[in-house]
């Protein structure tokens, strides 16, 4: 009858609904996000969500759209797979690290497989890259700050950004891998930068520990990929910082 035809045609399309989910889920957990992290993964589906819709209404064929996603997904991720001068690498308990040489600096890579430069140092005095982290700079100018706190300090690429930016106030920077201020003092000169104090620690202890209040706080912490750890963006995470303010 109609009504057994509704009903076969219903649990067929919540079969096929949740044999999506379960892939979906298993298949992010446990492949997508380790092996291409956060970021990539998050830019690939926005493709496909734009991509797909317009290739069906447009084309209608199954072949077109098989072919354009697997071209996407190529170029997008092909990046992730180079591995230009490394010059010096080492697993420390929390990253696998590679210092980087692409040419005009060096930088400081914190997973293998994906492309994320976490610290940067030009060869050449007076040489800029990535010039979005400018912005980084913009804060102390609008509220005078005379001192700053800098949760997740890497090899000292925004310590080395505010001294070139006549910043001089005192900071403090907390980092949890001591291998990679290790790597920073033989590779990228943080010791070069006067009136910084490193403490080796983990950001949200220190904010709980520490009574100190800051002017500015600035917070540049990851793992892995372009992943940024659970605690560190609970809304207690953030009172803890408010406090130090």
């Amino acid at each position: 009858s109609d009504d057994q035809g509704v009903g076969v045609s219903a649990g067929f399309v919540f079969s096929i609904s949740t044999l999506g989910s379960l892939a979906g889920t298993f298949l992010t957990a446990f492949y997508l996000l380790p092996e291409f992290g956060t970021q990539t993964v998050f830019y690939v589906n926005s493709v496909l969500m734009l991509v797909m819709p317009f290739l069906f209404f447009i084309f209608g064929k199954k072949e077109y759209l098989i072919l354009v996603l697997a071209i996407i997904f190529f170029f997008s991720n092909r990046g992730a797979f180079k591995d230009p001068g490394v010059i010096y690498s080492v697993d420390s308990v929390y990253n696998y690290l590679e210092v980087v040489d692409f040419g005009d600096f060096l930088g400081l890579k914190i997973e293998k497989r994906l492309p994320f430069i976490y610290s940067t140092f030009p060869k050449e005095k007076n040489t800029r890259n990535f010039l979005i982290y400018d912005l980084f700079a913009a804060p102390p100018l609008i509220n005078g700050a005379e001192n700053n706190l800098l949760l997740g300090l890497g090899a000292s690429t925004l310590p080395r950004l505010h001294r070139n930016f006549g910043q001089n106030f005192p900071i403090t920077g907390v980092e949890i891998d001591p291998v990679i201020v290790d790597i920073g003092r033989r590779y990228f000169h943080l010791d070069e930068i006067k009136d910084m104090n490193i403490v080796i620690e983990d950001a949200r202890p220190f904010l709980k520990t520490k009574a100190d209040r800051y002017d500015l706080i600035e917070i540049d912490i990851f793992r892995g990929g372009g992943e940024i750890p659970f605690y560190i963006v609970t809304r207690e995470f953030f009172e803890l910082t408010k406090r130090r303010l």
